[in-house]
């Protein structure tokens, strides 16, 4: 590959997502009981509301998503979990 020796890469979709969406999933997916109350603080300046990889390293490397993020975020919450 033509990668420097340590180099970050993103990995998803592609596609963004809030962070509020990511959130309710990881609930859903858990079936936690939280209590989540988005907008109980004020959104503080420079607030991450949306999530986005930038997958163009792996796109140039032919690399394609397989997983949805459901299907992704659960076989990892499963493995975490053991």
């Amino acid at each position: 590959n033509n990668f420097p020796k340590f180099h970050s890469i993103e990995v998803g979709s592609g596609k963004a997502i809030s962070i509020r969406e990511y959130v309710e999933t990881v609930k859903n997916i858990t079936k936690s009981n939280s209590i989540i109350e988005f907008g109980v603080v004020k959104e503080r300046a420079n607030e991450l509301m949306y999530s986005c990889a930038d997958i163009a390293e792996l796109e140039k490397i032919g690399w394609k998503r397989e997983f949805s993020l459901v299907d992704a975020l659960t076989e990892i919450i499963e493995e975490e979990g053991k």
